[in-house]
């Protein structure tokens, strides 16, 4: 391969990564099924998010979903550690726990883990439900077909 088709396929390779990464970043961001009584911040979103994702989570998982490769070095060590404390407390009352896994990071029950997924198909079926409601009310009838259809 000369150096020419090297670098065309070095380009299409990172710009599928970078792809990627922001596809992953739009998962970790999603709050669409999150109760806003819950009152999560985007960080605690984002931690959320990534426990129901993985059995555990370490603290450079967290950190760097947070903050990125920060060349920096982004904030102190022990804001991860708030992070959790604040987590935990908003989501004790709706019965969610975190647990920690000494030496390897933080990790939902699974009861909690089940809680979350049940959240999560109650709210996409409530979503889907909304989207064919105002597809109906907007769409002509025909476009149903059946006993909607005129």
């Amino acid at each position: 391969m000369d150096q020419s088709a090297l670098i065309t396929a070095l380009r299409a390779e990172r710009d599928e990564l970078a792809e990627r990464v922001r596809q992953l970043e739009a998962v970790l961001q999603d709050d669409s099924w999150v109760p806003s009584e819950w009152r999560l911040t985007r960080s605690e979103v984002v931690i959320l998010n990534l426990m129901a994702a993985r059995q555990l989570v370490s603290n450079d998982a967290l950190f760097i979903a947070l903050y990125g490769n920060d060349p920096e070095g982004g904030p102190a060590d022990n804001i991860l550690g708030v992070f959790i404390l604040k987590l935990r407390r908003k989501l004790a009352p709706h019965g969610l726990v975190i647990e920690t896994t000494w030496g390897q990071g933080y990790r939902l029950t699974e009861p909690s883990r089940g809680l979350i997924g049940a959240l999560r198909r109650h709210q996409a079926e409530a979503r889907a439900a909304r989207i064919k409601a105002g597809l109906r009310e907007y769409a002509p009838k025909s476009m149903f077909g059946g006993a909607l259809a005129r």
